[in-house]
């Protein structure tokens, strides 16, 4: 390109462009000094006003004659057709200097695109290579199979290699559809389905939402005063707000920590379980009372809690006034037990059928 810059004329591609640029110019006979000489530059335009071109090209040679001299008498600047270390200085241009760098440029892209065919050849001789040797070993595999099926006496055993092979495949296919059923761990009943015909599902996805009727959870929660009351397996009592006609038998499952649900609200969570199967519907998000039992007696003397006078909690005793046949009453100390607010536990100090008057401070 830089030779159509300067000269007006392009080089043989291979047969010019693979050769340094000065031998270029020896073979091809041309003075570079002598067609830019700077004493023969000049501004006298009016000669040319008449001529179809500024200067005919001469046939003869390979530069264009109108190329240098337009840049002989056109350009403002200072040509040299040499300059120190081939830099031009300001507002200079060097002829040799352009050329020199871009031979050496193009020599560098030259020799790297060479390398490249070469390699690229290389990877093209070595694919071949394999496509041939891949072409003769299908050819001798076809040619051992063709063997192998007109062999009268192996034929049999073909055919029984076969069947043994599709009933393998079949075992295969039997488990991999076993495999495929999705078998719940309990039955029960399912409350949400969460794909849908020719979804795509992963291992870890959730595909269904199964519960076991015959394990069923009631949470709730009680004031840290009363936790003291309550242990694991204890048993309890549940009325539902659907169903305030029947109970339900429980036992405490599980005793949480304490909540602090606001400054003003602290509760301690628990849950128990509804033992033994119930023919009631029971769902998610019904509401109702636990009634925890903290302590039983059966078969015991027991009086209203309004009888008793002289009360030491801390003892756990009190007084009862116990009427007497002639008509009198006399304190008896008592000894007692469990208490459900209403009714007390008597462990001694009255008989059975004793008859009891309520206390009354006046």
């Amino acid at each position: 390109k830089v030779f159509f810059t300067w000269l007006g004329m392009n080089l043989i591609e291979g047969e010019e462009t693979s050769i340094e640029p000065g031998k270029v110019l020896s073979n091809l006979e041309i003075d570079i000094e002598l067609l830019f000489n700077p004493d023969d530059r000049t501004y006298n335009l009016p000669q040319y006003t008449n001529r179809t071109s500024l200067l005919d090209d001469d046939p003869l040679t390979r530069w264009d004659e109108g190329v240098v001299y337009i840049w002989n008498n056109f350009y403002p600047g200072v040509i040299k057709v040499r300059c120190e270390n081939d830099t031009p200085g300001f507002g200079e241009l060097c002829i040799l200097g352009e050329i020199n760098t871009a031979w050496d440029n193009f020599h560098l892209v030259d020799q790297s695109l060479k390398s490249e065919t070469l390699s690229a050849n290389k990877a093209i001789a070595t694919v071949a290579n394999q496509v041939a040797n891949a072409e003769k070993t299908l050819t001798d595999a076809q040619r051992d199979l063709d063997q192998f099926l007109n062999n009268p006496i192996l034929d049999m055993e073909f055919r029984t290699a076969q069947l043994e092979s599709a009933e393998k495949t079949l075992d295969e296919s039997e488990i991999d559809l076993e495999n495929a059923r999705l078998t719940a761990p309990f039955g029960g009943r399912i409350l949400h389905i969460y794909v849908s015909e020719d979804d795509t599902v992963g291992a870890n996805d959730s595909v269904l939402r199964l519960v076991d009727p015959t394990d069923i959870e009631v949470q709730s929660s009680i004031e840290p005063k009363l936790i003291s009351y309550l242990n694991t397996g204890q048993a309890a009592e549940i009325i539902l707000d659907r169903y305030p006609n029947e109970i339900l038998t429980a036992k405490i499952k599980i005793i949480g920590e304490l909540e602090e649900q606001s400054s003003a609200t602290n509760t301690v969570p628990f849950s128990l379980e509804i033992l033994g199967p119930t023919d009631l519907p029971l769902r998610e998000g019904l509401t109702g009372q636990a009634r925890i039992i903290i302590g039983q007696a059966n078969n015991v003397i027991s009086i209203p809690n309004e009888y008793l006078k002289e009360l030491n909690p801390e003892k756990n005793t009190g007084t009862v006034a116990v009427l007497l046949p002639d008509g009198t009453s006399q304190d008896h100390p008592v000894q007692l037990g469990i208490t459900d607010g209403i009714l007390v536990e008597v462990l001694n100090g009255v008989n059975e059928g004793d008859e009891i008057l309520k206390s009354n401070p006046n």
